[in-house]
């Protein structure tokens, strides 16, 4: 049987292998540090490069909601005009609409040729009180449509047709004028006589007859009205069915 004898390893062996571990531990944590402070430079430059995209992202959003604005208040302000506009243009067909009713109503008056003559009832306009239901404002329109050498001097009456509790009602003037209204005319060519109507309570109108005579007994017009509907846009003036002279 052989026996190998084994060197004993001294003191300095053990100091040597040590500091050999120590310097490549060392070596290996300056490694690691190095490699950190790579990663770590190129993280912070990504991260500053983001900030800026960031900060530029920001800028183009708050460009884009101030055109956005820009936009929407240039839409509200042509909404606005076109409205106005339109509005406007409504305004001047209702004024030119009046305007030409005007100008066919003095043709009327001061063409004697046309078959209307003398004492005429041309036109009667009711519409509702703003704060009392049962009363009406009326503008009944008389004209003298031939040569108007003389002044008409004479009066007139209004009598409502209509129903109240389901029985057929007339109401004569007297019931349903006001008393700050005068029943009377006195005009040369034309004259708008404007009054107030009081209906009763649960009278409902049909019709209204209009009968102007003069004084003396000579003229004397009659026309027949319907009462303007509910849904009429402003109880405008409504034509008359009927007139004699």
């Amino acid at each position: 049987m052989k026996y190998q004898v084994i060197k004993a390893r001294d003191t300095l062996w053990y100091i040597k292998a040590g500091l050999c571990i120590l310097v490549i531990s060392l070596l290996l944590f300056w490694l690691g540090m190095l490699r950190g402070e790579h990663v770590r430079g190129t993280l912070l430059a990504e991260n500053e490069a983001l900030k800026l995209e960031l900060a530029d992202d920001k800028t183009r959003l708050a460009e884009s909601l101030k055109r956005i604005a820009a936009l929407e208040r240039s839409e509200e302000l042509a909404r606005a005009g076109l409205q106005q506009a339109g509005e406007e243009i409504e305004q001047l067909q209702d004024r030119n609409n009046q305007l030409e009713k005007e100008l066919s109503f003095y043709r009327s008056i001061m063409a004697p040729e046309l078959d209307k003559k003398g004492l005429t009832i041309d036109s009667l306009e009711v519409r509702p009180d703003a704060a009392d239901r049962h009363r009406y404002h009326f503008r009944l329109v008389l004209t003298q449509a031939k040569k108007q050498d003389w002044y008409l001097k004479g009066s007139f009456r209004l009598t409502l047709h209509g129903e109240q509790n389901g029985s057929p009602v007339q109401l004569t003037t007297s019931q349903i004028l006001d008393k700050s209204t005068r029943p009377t005319f006195s005009f040369r060519y034309f004259q708008r006589i404007e009054g107030i109507m009081t209906l009763p309570e649960g009278f409902a109108p049909h019709r209204i007859v209009v009968v102007a005579q003069t004084s003396n007994g000579r003229e004397k017009a009659e026309a027949s009205f319907p009462w303007p509907s509910a849904e009429s846009k402003s109880h405008a003036e409504t034509k008359k069915t009927e007139e004699t002279e």
